[in-house]
């Protein structure tokens, strides 16, 4: 109905965009909400971008902050009755960045995805629990090595960056909340400055000075540094540890990587 009010959104609401053609192709996460009647909300898209839209233009996809154990009530009825969240089923939409011209343009490849289907980018990323033996810990830092090819020349030429959380930076896209804890990926445009590549190992080919931006080929995590919160032992492990030792516990935020989908 036309003169219907429009739902209510919040803050973090994950919403689908109306077109005038009423396709329903772009998402994305509310990140401000409370505005003054009559102004747009902002929303940042899959591909790092922001863009104003007005209630009546939005649709609410799912509020996937809700946990089993959180109280909750109808957004239509703050007032009425309440409940307690039991269960939560999630289900996923896949996109891939572009490798043409624009590659910050997000295409979508699947939809309803199942997140036992998934599987993490990363193996341990900051913020994230872990266990030693008896002990729990929290992720501090995480120190990881970037293979990152150049493909102006015939065969490109490939090096290692160690470090590469400190030197390395996602190239033309606006960053600032596009991943929570994955900050390299395989087939992602990165950029250093000169001196980063120049120092860094060379694996195949050697360093030149138009060697600015690159496609990262490979990420593994080298080290990580791990707060160690619980245990029922005294003397707590190294604040420092190899990852192979710190099988990982499940985490509300988290980037997963699909083995059905083709590279």
């Amino acid at each position: 109905m036309n003169g219907a009010a429009p739902q209510p959104i919040y803050c973090f609401d994950l919403v689908t965009i109306r077109r005038a053609d009423g396709a329903h192709d772009d998402r994305g996460l509310v990140i401000k909400s409370s505005m003054p009647a009559g102004k747009k909300l902002r929303v940042l898209l899959a591909d790092g971008t922001t863009v104003s839209a007005s209630k009546r233009g939005l649709v609410v996809a799912d509020r996937s902050y809700f946990r089993p154990g959180h109280v909750v009530a109808a957004a239509s009825d703050p007032g009425g009755q309440i409940g307690v969240v039991t269960g939560v089923a999630t289900a996923l939409d896949l996109v891939r960045f572009s490798s043409g011209t624009d590659r910050t343009q997000a295409v979508a490849v699947a939809r309803g995805v199942s997140a036992s289907g998934l599987r993490r980018v990363t193996e341990l990323s900051v913020g994230g629990y872990v266990v030693s033996g008896p002990w729990l810990g929290r992720v501090l830092e995480v120190s990881l090595d970037v293979d990152v090819l150049f493909d102006d020349d015939d065969g490109g030429d490939l090096c290692r960056v160690t470090g590469a959380e400190h030197k390395l930076e996602a190239a033309g896209i606006n960053n600032r909340t596009r991943y929570t804890d994955c900050l390299f990926y395989p087939g992602q445009r990165v950029t250093g400055g000169s001196s980063v590549f120049k120092a860094s190992r060379w694996i195949r080919g050697y360093w030149k000075p138009t060697h600015r931006t690159g496609t990262v080929a490979r990420v593994d995590t080298a080290g990580v540094v791990v707060c160690w919160v619980a245990s029922m032992e005294l003397a707590p492990p190294s604040p420092s540890s190899k990852r192979q030792r710190l099988p990982r516990t499940s985490r509300a935020r988290t980037g997963w990587k699909s083995s059905r989908l083709s590279r």
